[in-house]
């Protein structure tokens, strides 16, 4: 499907684009030329708007008004920034839903959404789809000429873009969908097992939309449900994207990546890079560092490196009604420097912060942004200013780079997520269980991040498999040049045992995986009283392989949710269960192909049974950590260019903290450092303050 290595895929920018999201209607007392003045002070080289302009651009039906847009990029010009506009199509004027009240989308309990809801409209309505089209080509042709317009970004990167709609259109055309891609009634019978239950349809037209959640939903018919919504929302985005893209070429087009339910690789082919938001004070603090690296790793797998489109500057949260809402701390001093670094680090080439003012108004109040709501600049302006100071003397340095993970995990949040969701059956996702195995060699200090299914594989020492249900025949030959080309593979329990529309094979697990892991899944079982029937795995089970490579002399590795028992075809055995009634049964294999390697866990992954696992894993695949000795708090991350490395060094934690065994070269950011002489090696090593952030540049073949 791709043409090029995916996840390491460059934008074209040629320096890192650098602003905040901006309310064209300052708050409080404000003047756009003061915005302005501060923007200039930080450096800013672009601001992102739009979003929430519909009413404004449109008055009424078919009268465009651009004049005050017109004024404030004219404004933004003049002070060297460009403007990356939003399509507005999220937030519909109230005289649209006056034309035709069917336009509103209705929910499942059948009643119609309000006008002030974001994303209420049907995208099967035909008239909201033509005022979407009016409203963009009118855009197009306005800006087009206009040099100040860098791009925009399709939509908000706010969450649930995808809006559920149970009108008549949308049960229409999910029959017309089922139709298409089942071709007959008798086709989808089969697909969704209905003969076996005898409740066969004889005509599309009697499917009704389902019931996520409802006690015996069917599998099948969520999938395909899931895959309509991907479908309908893909058109409408898409839609969007031709019309720009005719209007002016030039212009990059940005898209934000929010819900698993998009196919977000199919819509990434149409666009230029991708976008996200960025709030790393919604993860925990102890795992904050892992999860947000996880979650731009995540994005990159997709996009290849990114834009930031709204990155966390304050507070945020959702008001919510009555007692329910919520509030995330606010960053502390240094630390949103911190996280621009570290989107940057995991692929970022831009970075746009959240809301350049703090709003008044009732929805988004308490939201901080850089200036206060009454117009204070303050100490998080000061740290705006450093950021941009530092940025704009990075410049192409940045941009000229990706990151280059050495392990790589697959990563599906499209079809296998959406399989999964189906029937989860109350076990993790695979995207949780791909993200224990990325905090694992993260943690270790190891260069790692996410592939997509479709992508090439050759640049990874180990690529991970973590209970991906849905494994194609083409997919597992691709692993299987993977690994007879040198390559290290794990794959862990329930990988490859459904088809695409979630049915289980008709062979055993691994399904298409078994020849390359050299065994058959036996006996299953999910583990639900782990305190009751404790299992794990022991190395040198009786008849044990006397081959098994030194680095692989395992301890003990405890049961995750699911277990499984393994017959050998062509495997040697590494390890077997412990405890009745699975004891002595094969739990953890290695087959070797061409010349790499298979290892399969018959458990899913958990800390407590992938640690062991970590170093032998690293030994195998020739795996080095990006320090000798990483200091826990502090993140080590590269992006490279075939002529140096840029080593970013940052400290997550508020305590003062030193790291040591990184490369001498030129320190870019960063002052408290020291070299020293070992073993014919120069080294360097930083001292960071509380969230303080180093940068370091070291050419590929550094000199003795």
């Amino acid at each position: 499907m791709f043409q090029m290595t995916h996840h390491r895929r460059q934008s074209w920018l040629s320096g890192i684009l650098f602003g905040a999201d901006y309310r064209l209607e300052p708050a409080g007392d404000s003047s756009p030329e003061e915005d302005i003045r501060l923007m200039k002070g930080a450096q800013f080289t672009a601001v992102s708007s739009g979003g929430n302009l519909w009413e404004r651009l449109e008055p009424e039906p078919g009268r465009f008004d651009f004049a005050f847009l017109d004024e404030r990029i004219d404004q933004l010009a003049g002070s060297a920034m460009r403007m990356i506009l939003c399509t507005p199509t999220a937030w519909s004027p109230a005289w649209l839903s006056g034309l035709d009240p069917e336009i509103l989308r209705v929910s499942r309990s059948g009643t119609r959404a309000s006008y002030t809801q974001p994303h209420n409209a049907c995208y099967n309505s035909p008239i909201y789809r033509s005022r979407v089209r009016a409203l963009l080509v009118a855009l197009g042709a306005h800006f087009h000429p206009v040099d100040a317009v860098a791009g925009w970004q399709i939509e908000t990167s706010e969450p649930g873009v995808i809006s559920d709609c149970r009108c008549s259109r949308c049960t229409e055309a999910y029959s017309h969908y089922l139709s298409e891609n089942h071709g007959s009634i008798a086709a989808l019978n089969r697909a969704w097992g209905l003969e076996e239950q005898g409740q066969s349809y004889s005509s599309f037209d009697q499917i009704a939309l389902p019931e996520e959640g409802e006690v015996g939903s069917n599998p099948a018919q969520l999938l395909d449900y899931h895959l309509f919504r991907s479908r309908e929302y893909l058109s409408f985005a898409i839609e969007q994207i031709d019309i720009l893209r005719d209007a002016q070429p030039a212009w990059f087009l940005t898209h934000g990546l929010t819900e698993s339910s998009i196919d977000y690789l199919e819509l990434s082919t149409k666009l230029d890079f991708a976008a996200c938001s960025f709030f790393p004070m919604s993860f925990p603090p102890q795992d904050r560092g892992s999860r947000s690296a996880s979650s731009l790793d995540a994005v990159r797998s997709i996009s290849g490196n990114f834009l930031v489109s709204r990155l966390q500057s304050g507070a945020h949260g959702s008001a919510g009604t009555g007692s329910v809402g919520s509030m995330e701390d606010t960053p502390h001093p240094g630390q949103m420097r911190l996280f621009v670094y570290q989107a940057i680090a995991h692929g970022a080439d831009g970075i746009l912060h959240a809301a350049f003012r703090t709003a008044n108004s009732p929805s988004p109040q308490f939201r901080g942004g850089i200036i206060a709501n009454d117009g204070r600049a303050g100490a998080r302006y000061e740290e705006l200013c450093r950021e941009g100071d530092e940025l704009a003397r990075l410049g192409a340095n940045v941009t000229r780079t990706t990151p280059a993970p050495e392990v790589g995990i697959l990563l599906d949040r499209h079809r296998n997520q959406l399989i999964h969701l189906s029937a989860p059956y109350g076990l993790p996702p695979p995207e949780s269980q791909a993200e224990t195995v990325h905090r694992l060699f993260f943690e270790a200090g190891y260069s790692v991040g996410y592939v997509h299914r479709f992508d090439s594989f050759s640049s990874f020492k180990l690529l991970v498999v973590a209970g991906l249900p849905f494994v194609s025949a083409e997919l597992a030959g691709r692993l299987a040049t993977y690994v007879e080309m040198g390559g290290t593979l794990l794959v862990t329990a329930r990988s490859g045992v459904q088809d695409e529309l979630g049915r289980l094979l008709p062979i055993p697990g691994p399904g298409y995986l078994r020849d390359l892991c050299g065994i058959q899944v036996g006996e299953y079982t999910r583990v639900n009283h782990p305190d009751l029937f404790p299992n794990s795995i022991v190395l040198a089970p009786p008849g044990g392989a006397e081959n098994v490579p030194p680095s692989l002399a395992l301890p003990t590795l405890p049961q995750q949710d699911w277990l499984e028992c393994l017959d050998l075809v062509s495997a040697e055995v590494l390890g077997a269960w412990e405890e009745y009634p699975h004891a002595g049964r094969n739990a953890l294999t290695l087959n070797r192909t061409g010349l790499g390697k298979t290892i399969y866990l018959g458990t899913m992954p958990s800390a407590a049974n992938l640690h062991p696992l970590l170093f032998p894993l690293a030994g195998e695949a020739s795996l080095v950590p990006l320090v000798s000795d990483p200091t826990p708090g502090v993140e080590v991350a590269v992006r490279e260019c075939d002529e140096y490395r840029l080593y970013f060094v940052m400290n997550h934690t508020p305590q003062r903290l030193s790291q040591s065994g990184l490369p001498a070269g030129e320190l870019l950011v960063g002052a408290d450092s020291s070299l020293a002489d070992s073993a014919g090696r120069r080294s360097r090593s930083v001292t960071l303050e509380g969230y303080d952030v180093a940068l370091i540049r070291a050419p590929r073949s550094p000199s003795p």
